[in-house]
């Protein structure tokens, strides 16, 4: 199975209402978020950066690829609704490795960041805001830990304490984090799927297929 992905380099590449979008982190490992369509035809990109930084602004498509995601066209009319109020969200979203199927992370009725929610990373407030409408993309419970997982999560939790969060936070993330890590790139290539959740053994060449792409891109 082969992840379909749109590069604007190429004539044919459409972007549908929303897709999510992959590219290069700088620091040689990859970032998603939600490249979208607004009401006014503009094209946008929606991100969890980094600790408190929600970025929600327009975008050339033409500085990465993207998966259009696999779902009926009201919910991604949906997405796309909520993505643009997504601004109210700016400096409310902390950063933080843990995730889970049953936290509540936005407020069902306002799409605000619930404060009691941990934090989401890039590939979790992808799969969050699905949560939020109770569509799951993966099965969280089920996502094994693999080699590499710990020190990735370990060198992430680093890079936060010493831009200076919180103290007992860091020290929950690293109790915590049970070694899982939701790859950027397994997102992206994942939401082209039509069944959702996908299952890891589909996920995880999907994401080896994205991540090839953007290394030699």
């Amino acid at each position: 199975m082969t992840a379909t992905l749109q590069d604007p380099r190429d004539s044919a590449a459409r972007l549908g209402q929303v897709a999510v979008a992959c590219m290069l982190n700088g620091n040689g490992g990859t970032h998603v978020g939600f490249l979208y369509r607004r009401e006014d035809a503009s094209i946008w990109f929606c991100d969890v950066a980094w600790e408190l930084w929600l970025r929600n602004e327009p975008k050339n498509q033409h500085d990465m690829c993207w998966v259009n995601i696999g779902l009926p066209d009201s919910i991604l009319e949906l997405v796309a609704a909520i993505l643009e109020e997504m601004d109210k969200n700016k400096g409310a979203i902390p950063y933080d490795v843990r995730y889970s199927s049953s936290q509540s992370y936005f407020d069902p009725s306002s799409w605000e960041y619930t404060n009691q929610a941990p934090g989401l990373t890039c590939a979790t407030f992808v799969m969050a805001l699905f949560q939020g409408l109770q569509i799951a993309l993966f099965n969280v419970d089920a996502w094994p830990s693999r080699p590499g997982d710990e020190p990735a999560l370990d060198n992430l939790i680093s890079h936060l304490a010493a831009d200076g969060v919180d103290p007992i936070r860091i020290q929950e993330m690293r109790t915590n984090h049970k070694n899982v890590r939701f790859r950027p790139e397994e997102v992206c290539g994942s939401v082209g799927e039509t069944t959702w959740p996908v299952p890891f053994p589909t996920a995880e060449p999907l994401g080896h297929d994205v991540r090839q792409y953007v290394m030699a891109r």
